[in-house]
């Protein structure tokens, strides 16, 4: 495990320093850099680094790495379809990836054994992407503090994703569909 939660790694000397050390830990199984500021550069680096390293990684923490967008998105994207076929939890939070961004990330998932995906607070309104390349191994699925969501299409992630996490709002409201259909089949309520 090489936890750099915070560490202030940057697309300078520090993620290139990190980079040289990434390509040789092929052991390496867990890696956390959360709350750096990585930007597209820094990400880059560190993405090229674990290809290089062969690792089986199964724990990647790239949350709160500054505004990736949609590149960001296509280059972790590229990196889950390449190299992360051991990875069970990646953790994308707060990187402003976009509906765009989340297309590429979930495209590249499709082909991994990710059990639980953050893709909390990440300005995602359109989750259609995530029902087109339904990930198999998938248990857990934050999309917390992305506002805007569709509650329609919140319901069918439910039906392909056994914990879809998302804000008291939508919940609600999914509770209060709920209930709604079960006065209209006769059925007591199901809180």
């Amino acid at each position: 495990v090489l936890n750099l939660d915070d560490c202030q790694v940057g697309p300078n000397d520090a993620a290139s320093d990190l980079s040289i050390c990434l390509q040789k830990s092929p052991r390496l199984q867990a890696l956390i850099l959360n709350g750096n500021s990585l930007e597209l550069d820094g990400l880059q680096q560190v993405l090229n680094a674990l290809q290089g390293s062969h690792a089986a990684l199964r724990h990647l923490d790239l949350g709160a790495n500054g505004e990736l967008g949609e590149q960001g998105g296509a280059l972790i994207g590229t990196y889950l379809m390449e190299s992360a076929h051991y990875l069970e939890y990646l953790n994308v939070e707060a990187n402003e990836l976009g509906n765009e961004g989340i297309a590429h990330i979930a495209a590249g998932a499709y082909h991994t054994r990710v059990k639980e995906l953050n893709l909390e607070a990440n300005e995602i309104t359109d989750v259609t992407c995530l029902l087109e390349n339904p990930m198999d191994a998938l248990n857990i699925l934050n999309l917390t503090d992305n506002m805007d969501l569709e509650v329609a299409q919140v319901l069918q992630l439910k039906k392909v994703y056994a914990t879809v996490l998302v804000d008291d709002d939508i919940q609600e409201q999914l509770d209060e569909g709920v209930n709604v259909l079960a006065n209209v089949l006769g059925l007591t309520h199901l809180d």
